[in-house]
């Protein structure tokens, strides 16, 4: 398991306090631009309430360890007794915490402090509070209002990869969707010559493998045959458009539907991060001009991933204002 610092995207929301607060788009990052409020009532609560990106941003599987609030902060003056807290739902316990004249960041919850949320639903909206003890007229300065989830990832996730037909300059296959399924159904390319023809698709590694996920291995697995050998055929397959095949052997097909496999769980064939597996090609040769039809019925890729051990390489989500 590893441990990983999620960022998440706080919107305002449309409840009635927050149209007394000044620029609230302010709060959303430490840049010294403020958002502001001027309370002169004493002993009453006023939120500042946001919805978050949380159901999307917690990766499906991850525990909830932690959840911190982060608000810097201050106040024109003290004499009031100005207080604020910060916490998950559109309404938070009273506020203990004093502020200053200074601008401070102050922390609710932590790393190890879940605040009593056990799923991102708990995260949906998030307020901060403020109070005064003494009905003096008191602004409020707010730089920023972060919240960050500490969340326990599994270890060695295997992702398969859905491919996408690429038609390349180089050959076209007929029925090239056919390889999404072992099923004796075949994506063919007939060759009457010894150039090396390349197969491309694309995949939703950017969409399904995180940013920051450390590669592992890259598994293809490809069920091919031919109709002759007497072409002395053979085949390879790799990441990127053109399937060097970094780390990876030659396969040479016989006339019988047999399944190579290529790389592993710990071997990444040459890929660092998920940006390198946008492709994946079959590179498809022979040693003789014999005409030769190669048949495809399945190609899948497997990525074997972890995420990163080191606290520093954590995700980040933009602000949205």
């Amino acid at each position: 398991m590893a441990i990983q610092k999620i960022t998440l995207t706080l919107t305002k929301d449309s409840a009635t306090q927050n149209n007394n607060w000044v620029n609230p788009a302010n709060a959303f990052a430490v840049d010294g631009a403020e958002m502001s409020i001027s309370r002169g009532t004493a002993a009453s609560n006023w939120y500042f309430t946001c919805s978050t990106d949380a159901a999307s941003a917690i990766p499906s599987g991850g525990v909830i360890v932690g959840v911190e609030f982060l608000v810097t902060a201050r106040v024109n003056i003290t004499s009031s007794t100005p207080t604020i807290n910060a916490g998950p739902g559109s309404t938070t316990p009273t506020p203990t915490t004093e502020l200053t004249t200074s601008l401070v960041e102050y922390a609710f919850g932590g790393p190890t402090d879940t605040m009593g949320v056990s799923a991102a639903s708990g995260l949906a909206t998030v307020a901060l509070n403020t109070r005064l003890a003494a009905a003096t007229t008191t602004t409020f300065y707010v730089d920023a209002f972060i919240v960050n989830v500490y969340v326990d990832m599994p270890a060695g996730a295997a992702q398969a990869l859905t491919l996408t037909w690429v038609s390349p300059d180089a050959m076209a296959f007929t029925n090239p969707a056919n390889v999404a399924t072992s099923n004796n159904v075949y994506a063919t390319a007939t060759k009457s010559s010894t150039s090396n023809d390349y197969a491309v698709w694309t995949t939703n590694a950017a969409s399904v493998i995180p940013a920051n996920a450390v590669i592992l291995g890259v598994q293809m697995q490809v069920e091919y045959k031919v109709s002759t050998t007497a072409s002395s055929p053979f085949f390879r397959a790799g990441i990127g458009e053109l399937a060097q095949n970094t780390g990876a052997t030659t396969a040479s097909p016989t006339t019988s539907d047999v399944t190579y496999t290529f790389g592993g769980p710990t071997d990444n064939m040459g890929a660092a991060s998920r940006a390198d597996l946008a492709k994946v090609a079959l590179r498809i040769s022979q040693s003789t001009s014999t005409s030769t039809t190669h048949s495809v019925d399945y190609f899948g890729v497997t990525v074997y991933w972890d995420y990163p051990t080191d606290g520093t390489n954590c995700m980040f989500f933009g602000e949205n204002f």
